[in-house]
Formats: C-alpha cells, sequence, structure tokens
C-alpha cells in the first residue's frame, strides 16, 4: 500500500486539489443561492422571474 501511494503521490495530490476547488465552487455557488433568489448573479435581473424580488428591501436614492 505505501509503495502505490509513493508510486502515485502526484496524481493523489492532484485529484485531492480538485476535489478541493470543485467543492469550494460548489459551496461558494450554494452560498450565494442562499442570498438572492436570482441565485446571486442578478446581472441579467430583467429576464428574471423575481426581477421585482431581488431588490424590493433596497433603498433608492
Amino acid at each position: 500500500m505505501l509503495q502505490f501511494i509513493s508510486d502515485n503521490l502526484a496524481s493523489i495530490l492532484a485529484g485531492i486539489a480538485v476535489a478541493a476547488i470543485l467543492a469550494i465552487a460548489i459551496w461558494s455557488m450554494h452560498r450565494d443561492k442562499k442570498k438572492s433568489p436570482c441565485g446571486g448573479s442578478c446581472s441579467g435581473c430583467s429576464g428574471c422571474s423575481y426581477a421585482g424580488k431581488c431588490h424590493e428591501n433596497r433603498k433608492t436614492s
């Protein structure tokens, strides 16, 4: 088993890094989704079904 790990250490570390980046991306998307019903990306609110709901509590000046 130790021989397998030492032979494939680079692949194992690369896999762990990719899995960590994927987990961070999913966590970030989930966090953004919880913050806004638009999914955190309200740049195109005109086409969004929540167009009037996303920013209804924001004060306009």
